[in-house]
């Protein structure tokens, strides 16, 4: 009787384990940059400043000089931008209030920049 009443608590209990849904990770919430301000220094040592806009659009200021002929996307903790018709290209990620960015030009150029949100 005992092994009786085991096997059948075995076989009522084991398909809803295995039926249970398994709970997925939540993606990690990142809100988007548009409307946000960035400063950083590259290491070759240009000062910048980047104000992600809506629509993807956005403005460089490096070296004091303003870009405006920029995009940019976002997916997730990863950001992507390019300026004047991708001469130069960057892939940042997104943690907190820093983005490590790396990014490379036309002629074969590449450096890093750290950049830290701008807090009004």
């Amino acid at each position: 009787m005992r092994t009786s009443t085991a096997v059948t608590l075995v076989v009522a209990v084991c398909p809803a384990l295995i039926a249970a849904p398994q709970l997925k990770p939540k993606p990690s919430e990142v809100p988007s940059l548009a409307g946000t301000t960035w400063v950083g220094k590259s290491s070759d040592g240009d000062e910048q400043t980047i104000t992600f806009e809506a629509e993807g659009k956005m403005t460089l200021v490096k070296r004091g000089n303003p870009f405006t002929k920029c995009s940019w996307t976002q997916d997730g903790a990863k950001v992507m931008w390019e300026v004047n018709d991708r001469y130069s290209e960057h892939t940042g990620v997104i943690s907190g209030d820093k983005i490590e960015v790396s990014s490379h030009n036309r002629t074969g150029k590449t450096w890093t920049v750290t950049l830290t949100r701008k807090r009004e």
